[in-house]
């Protein structure tokens, strides 16, 4: 993939958010492409994950949280086991469909994944565990007319197996779960705030 680029496409402020919330250097990727090798879902994918990688390092911002990539990326992190430079590449998917997420600019074709996606988290908040017919009349409501006919025949299949339950099964301690989404929107809020608070100058003598 060849990426051609202007000044005006590098975002030097973003790709330093990207590196304070990835842990470590983008500049630690070279290149070598083992991520996309092992990558399951790599044929689905615009942007392969060495090429998303490369994004991030050029500081290419609106390229890289419009893309498709990070919502096909399934999380089953072979690219991060196989990085010979630990760059976190599974990290940086996540990162990115947080950034997207911030920005609403999430893709268009995607938004299937993203519903999804997000109301997976909000049952895992709820109950602590996936609560299986929630989730879906969740993920449906969001838009009633996605594949209504063929879902209600799989519906009913499943149905005759018992599957799956009416009734969701809490964990023992939800609340524990819920302190960490807490937490966790506690930390981006501040990360937030320091990202966009001018650097204090230093005092004139």
């Amino acid at each position: 993939m060849q990426l051609q680029l202007s000044r005006a496409q590098v975002d030097s402020d973003w790709k330093r958010e990207v590196e304070r919330r990835l842990g470590r250097k983008l500049a630690d990727c070279y290149q070598c492409g083992k991520c996309t090798a092992g990558c399951p879902v790599s044929y689905e994918m615009f942007h392969p994950i060495h090429a998303m990688m490369r994004l991030a390092q050029l500081g290419r911002k609106d390229e890289a949280l419009r893309s498709r990539s990070q919502w096909v990326c399934v999380a089953c992190e072979t690219c991060s086991t196989r990085c010979p430079k630990d760059a976190e590449p599974a990290r940086l998917m996540t990162i990115l469909r947080e950034m997207a997420q911030e920005e609403g600019c999430v893709n268009a074709n995607e938004r299937d994944i993203y519903d999804f996606h997000t109301s997976f988290l909000a049952s895992v908040r709820r109950f602590g565990r996936v609560y299986e017919m929630g989730l879906v009349a969740a993920y449906k409501l969001k838009s009633p007319l996605r594949r209504g006919p063929q879902d209600m025949l799989t519906a009913l299949k499943m149905a005759r197996r018992g599957k799956p339950g009416l009734f969701p099964h809490r964990i023992q301690n939800v609340a524990a779960i819920r302190r960490i989404y807490e937490r966790t929107r506690l930390q981006a809020q501040a990360a937030a705030r320091a990202e966009s608070s001018p650097e204090p100058h230093g005092e004139s003598h």
